[in-house]
């Protein structure tokens, strides 16, 4: 088993503009995520290992990012149909 010791802490991000930064509820450096990986900011969604903390530690490996990806997209074609689940109320 190798320990990094690697910190999440999304608004280091450099693309991420400082706007949509302020907007990001985190927790610990994580971003808060919906049901479908979504983050407070609408359209903004994250997988792997920024996921961890909203959906445990399965999802921060490689072998996980199917699943995220078919949950995401499954989120982005059914937008106009699917609950929100908003965590920026």
């Amino acid at each position: 088993m190798l320990a990094t010791g690697y910190q999440v802490n999304v608004t280091r991000l450099p693309f991420l503009a400082p706007d949509i930064q302020e907007k990001l509820l985190l927790q610990n450096g994580f971003p808060l995520l919906d049901l479908h990986f979504q983050s407070s900011v609408p359209g903004l969604y994250f997988s792997s290992f920024p996921a961890g903390h909203s959906f445990g530690p399965f999802f921060g490996f490689t072998v996980a990012v199917r699943t995220a990806a078919k949950l995401i997209g499954h989120a982005l074609l059914t937008a106009d149909k699917l609950p929100d689940y908003s965590l920026a109320d």
